[in-house]
């Protein structure tokens, strides 16, 4: 049995092994970069290993995170540049719309939140990389989630040459820093102003359409999570916070996309309208967590076939699924709708594992953007207590048509004709059960 290394870990002058220069330059990293415990003690390591750290912060609208004072804590780390990227309305328009739109759920819970987010940022970090003609990109994921893999193949999609520097996978890196506390005694000898969060139950993460939190106190799946603690973004339904009083809004679509949300009244009378994805995003967020909407618990498959505890608050996002899957239901012949499913499904793991950029999600996207051409018109949903329950549709694309159903009208088609499909339809189970009496 091999033993493990165990380098001097003196926190103040550390003995790090120095990379070469390259053409008498310090290599250039883009390093991900949140300005929490893991990122901070990576911006430093790379920083004291002699590279040219430039730090990527992409705002995808964190609801819990405080990204005013990152791009200075970045600088007085040690990094050469420190960018903070705006990516709010592309993120919800290309990414997170997009990928609610073909109703895809991983696993047929999750509303993926975090997997896109992965693709945006991946894309921006090789676009900074070509700027500022650096050699590699970094990030602080850890060897056994699912985000190194994500960025490493949604990078290397768009950048077939770009080389990934992990810290979490490197012998050096786990060498010197075996745990949380190592890193915050790193912090503390090199003067880096970290929360202390060794007593946090779980781990989190989140941006403009969902947080999730898992690890901690979440990897026991016999015990009850803590609520009070998990639950801070949307609470419970039963919480004494959430609304007493029903709310209705219209949420109107156009080619499967939300363009419009209108709050309404008692009578359903519009009282405020929203319009532009981010707004409306925005808004369903806050009244999904008025009204407890969007939490999760689940156990999923991670990208390397490893079991996860997860809870997700999807505050605007479930009120967009639920709405837009009414919608689905009214415009959408059975047999697309019938595809739909299947290739929604097959979407989910395509997006969950990091291919984003695949000729694979592509196709598929291009049924999609076919299929949601006819998902125009807007659902009357009423929130309430962690619900979202459609209770008026209307479309210009509608399949519904009163005569052919209704109970009550002798129309639409001539009933006689049912009793010929319906012999040829059960020839075939006749055939089967006969031979299974054999």
């Amino acid at each position: 049995m091999i033993k493990k290394q165990t380098l001097n870990k003196n926190y103040k002058n550390p003995n790090f092994k120095i990379i070469p220069k390259i053409n008498g330059k310090k290599p250039k990293v883009i390093l991900l970069y949140s300005g929490g415990l893991d990122t901070s003690s990576i911006l430093k390591y790379l920083s004291l290993k002699g590279y040219d750290v430039i730090t990527l912060t992409a705002d995808v609208g964190q609801q819990c995170d405080d990204l005013t004072k990152v791009k200075a804590k970045a600088l007085k780390t040690g990094a050469s540049k420190a960018y903070v990227v705006d990516l709010k309305k592309e993120f919800v328009e290309n990414y997170i719309l997009q990928i609610l739109k073909t109703g895809s759920k991983y696993e047929g819970k999750y509303l993926m939140g975090c997997s896109p987010a992965r693709a945006i940022i991946s894309k921006t970090a090789v676009k900074i990389l070509q700027q500022e003609k650096a050699q590699f990109i970094a990030h602080g994921c850890t060897a056994k989630g699912n985000d190194t893999t994500r960025f490493m193949i949604n990078c290397r999609s768009l950048n077939h040459s770009v080389e990934m520097i992990v810290p979490w996978a490197d012998e050096e890196f786990l060498s010197y820093f075996e745990g949380r506390k190592d890193l915050l005694e790193f912090c503390k000898a090199q003067n880096i102003q970290v929360e202390h969060t060794s007593t946090k139950p779980y781990s989190t993460d989140d941006n403009i359409a969902y947080i999730s939190s898992e690890a901690g106190i979440l990897e026991k799946i016999d015990v009850e999570p803590p609520e009070k603690d998990i639950y801070k973004l949307v609470p419970q339904p039963w919480f004494k916070e959430v609304s007493n009083t029903p709310e209705n809004i219209k949420l109107h679509f156009k080619a499967g996309i939300p363009v419009k949300l209108e709050l309404l009244n008692s009578s359903n009378k519009s009282i405020k309208q929203y319009v532009g994805a981010l707004e409306i995003v925005n808004q369903l967020n806050k009244l999904g967590i008025k009204h407890g909407i969007g939490n999760t618990d689940i156990v999923e498959t991670r990208v390397n076939g490893l079991k996860n505890h997860g809870i997700y608050q999807n505050p605007g996002a479930f009120i967009i699924s639920e709405c837009h899957h009414h919608m689905e239901m009214l415009c959408l012949d059975k047999e697309v709708l019938k595809l739909q499913y299947n290739l929604a499904n097959e979407l989910s793991y395509i997006v969950y594992e990091g291919f984003w950029y695949s000729p694979e999600f592509d196709a598929i996207m291009a049924f999609f953007n076919n299929s949601q051409q006819h998902v125009n018109g807007f659902v009357i949903a009423k929130l309430y207590k962690g619900t979202v329950n459609a209770i008026i549709r209307s479309s210009p694309n509608s399949l519904y048509d009163e005569s052919f159903v209704s109970m009550d009208v002798l129309g639409g088609f001539t009933p006689s004709d049912t009793a010929g499909y319906q012999k040829i339809k059960s020839i075939r189970i006749i055939n089967w059960n006969k031979n299974k009496k054999k």
